[in-house]
């Protein structure tokens, strides 16, 4: 099978004044309960929990972690690709009772007055195995990307989306360049 990885990037912003801080994104992939299905009306609803460790090292660049059963006879590889700009990984899925539990929600540090990420790759596999699969229709929602009203900017980008919609009433910025759809917040 062709591999075509989601590829999605978490971004935040530091200013001078905010010299530490932790970052918590939620990402949640799942089916979007909405009035706008754009090109995606049969996104199949995920669930991201209990995730093993299969290669690499734990919280590295290289790590690579199954999280089984994403979907009936799908698990989900996800490998974490790079760590930018000082960026550090707490917890691969923060599901502690913060946020959403079946949403993939990595806890991200950032370093102090600098744009820091980490650049994942997701991949399906057919569950059980090592095989790549394909989703003809896929829709992500990321959540938490607000800023907090005094230092800290968020953003995500997202890599091959088909289509994007925002809510009216946000206070994101949202882009496309032909290749990657990328939302960010005020301060």
């Amino acid at each position: 099978a062709v591999t075509n990885p989601f590829v999605m990037k978490a971004f935040s912003t530091f200013f001078p004044a905010r010299i530490a801080a932790a970052l918590l994104i939620c990402f949640l992939l799942s089916h979007v309960v909405t009035n706008v299905h754009a090109q995606c009306g049969n996104a199949p609803t995920l669930t991201f929990h209990s995730p093993v460790l299969i290669a690499g090292t734990d919280r590295l660049v290289g790590a690579v972690y199954n999280f089984a059963e994403v979907a009936p006879g799908l698990d989900a590889h996800i490998e974490i690709v790079a760590l930018v700009g000082g960026a550090t990984l707490y917890n691969i899925d923060d599901s502690a009772g913060i946020g959403y539990y079946n949403a993939f929600q990595p806890y991200v540090g950032a370093a102090a007055t600098d744009t820091s990420y980490i650049d994942w790759r997701i991949v399906f596999k057919i569950a059980g195995t090592n095989t790549d699969t394909t989703l003809p229709c896929l829709a992500v929602t990321g959540i938490d990307i607000d800023g907090d009203g005094s230092g800290l900017k968020e953003f995500i980008e997202a890599a091959t989306p088909g289509s994007f919609s925002v809510d009216p009433f946000t206070n994101l910025t949202v882009s496309f360049d032909g290749v990657r759809s990328k939302a960010i917040s005020p301060v």
